[in-house]
């Protein structure tokens, strides 16, 4: 008796009311290793220079609440305009995907943050697996720039990427 894994099939139905359009396939993996070592990159850089901007800040002055993208590129401190700069070509990277590459980005960073996926399922399976249960829990949900500004927020980025990769190890 021959037996095989059958393996689980992702459709994807995607709506573009603006073309009309309505697109079926197959999901599939749409991220490589050189979108994520750009991502890592580039969120390396935000963070080592949040790290100076944040060493320079008075300690009575560190319990505020401090966001990046409050930073005004015309300002007089370097510091701040340079971080402004890494921060701004970060998220105008991550602006260049698609839906559904932001969505994959999402679910490399939370495979590395969180570390909870199913060891029962071959590696590409764990990743496609973890973006249905992320789907389903709605956190896809809302305009692609919430999305990237989502992924763009988290300060240890580049960390949660780099642990995804090494559990899933299924990206090329």
């Amino acid at each position: 008796m021959i037996t095989e894994k059958k393996r689980k099939t992702l459709i994807i139905k995607c709506i573009e009311p603006k073309e009309k359009r309505i697109t079926v396939y197959v999901k599939s993996i749409t991220i490589n290793l050189k979108i994520i070592k750009q991502i890592v990159f580039l969120s390396q850089e935000v963070n080592r220079l949040n790290n100076i901007m944040m060493s320079k800040i008075p300690e009575e002055d560190k319990g505020r609440l401090f966001s990046i993208p409050d930073v005004s590129p015309d300002t007089d401190n370097i510091d701040a305009r340079n971080l402004y700069f890494a921060d701004k070509n970060l998220r105008d990277y991550l602006f260049s995907f698609n839906r559904e590459t932001i969505t994959d980005i999402m679910t490399l960073m939370y495979i590395g943050r969180d570390k909870d996926i199913d060891d029962s399922l071959e590696k590409e399976e764990q990743f496609l697996d973890y973006w249905e249960h992320l789907y389903d829990s709605n956190c896809f949900e809302g305009e692609l720039c919430s999305l990237v500004n989502h992924i763009a927020d988290k300060a240890p980025l580049h960390i949660y990427l780099e642990k995804g990769l090494l559990i899933i190890n299924c990206i090329n």
